[in-house]
C-alpha cells in the first residue's frame, strides 16, 4: 500500500476522496504518491481534485489527466458541483507563495479560505463524509515568544498583516463545527517551516536568500 494512504487508511472503490488545492509545495510531494497509489490499486477510490486552473495543474502534473479535475476560483465562487459527496476530504486550498510575493491583498487571503470552507459545506453529507484533513499554518499562533501545539492562538485581529492567520483560525473553527455536524473526524495540521527541492528560491524564502 502506498505511503499516500497513511493519510487515509482503508480507501476503497466505494470511497470518494476530495482534494481542495494540493497543487502547491505540498502537492508536488503528495500528488506523485497519489498517482502511484492509484496505479497499484485494483479497486481505487474516486478522486476529485479542485483547482483554480485545470490547464496549469495538468501542465505541472500531466499524469493526473485520468482523474476528475474541477476548476473553481474560490475568490469568485462558493459553488462546488460534484457527482457524489466525498467520504474523505483533504483541504489544502490557499494562496500560493507567488501570490503573496506579487502583492495579493490581505483580504483575498482571508476570503479564499472562508469561501472554500463554504463550498465544502455544500457538498459534504452526514453519514457519508468520514474524515476531514485541513492544512492550517503556524501563522495561526500569532506573535509569541514560545509555541505549543496545545495553545489555540494569540492573533491580533486588528492588524491586517495577520489576515492569513485569522483566516486559518476561522477555517479551523468552521471545519470543527462541520465535523461535529457530520459525525466525521477532523485533523488540523498547523504547518510551519519546510525545506524542499520544490521550494521556490526566487521569492521571499530565507532558503533562497541565504542558504
Amino acid at each position: 500500500m502506498s505511503s499516500f494512504y497513511t493519510l487515509f487508511p482503508s480507501l476503497s472503490s466505494e470511497d470518494h476522496l476530495l482534494l481542495l488545492g494540493c497543487t502547491g509545495l505540498f502537492g508536488q510531494h503528495l500528488l506523485p504518491r497519489l498517482h502511484a497509489a492509484l496505479e497499484s490499486e485494483q479497486n481505487p477510490p474516486l478522486i476529485t481534485l479542485v483547482t483554480r486552473s485545470r490547464d496549469h495543474t495538468l501542465k505541472n502534473f500531466p499524469y493526473l489527466a485520468s482523474i476528475n479535475i474541477v476548476e473553481i476560483d474560490f475568490l469568485e465562487s462558493t459553488s462546488l458541483n460534484l457527482t457524489q459527496p466525498p467520504s474523505h476530504v483533504l483541504h489544502m486550498a490557499n494562496m500560493s507563495a507567488a501570490d503573496t510575493f506579487n502583492g495579493t491583498s490581505q483580504y483575498s487571503k482571508y476570503r479564499l479560505l472562508l469561501n472554500s470552507v463554504e463550498a465544502l459545506r455544500s457538498v459534504v453529507k452526514s453519514g457519508i463524509t468520514k474524515k476531514l484533513i485541513f492544512t492550517s499554518s503556524g501563522v495561526a499562533y500569532g506573535s509569541r515568544d514560545s509555541y505549543c501545539e496545545s495553545d489555540p492562538s494569540s492573533i491580533n485581529i486588528f492588524d491586517p498583516a495577520y489576515s492569513l492567520g485569522f483566516a486559518k483560525l476561522n477555517a479551523e473553527y468552521l471545519l470543527s463545527m462541520l465535523s461535529l455536524e457530520l459525525g466525521a473526524s477532523l485533523s488540523v495540521c498547523r504547518c510551519f517551516s519546510f525545506i524542499s527541492p520544490f521550494l521556490p528560491c526566487d521569492l521571499h524564502y530565507a532558503l533562497g536568500n541565504f542558504v
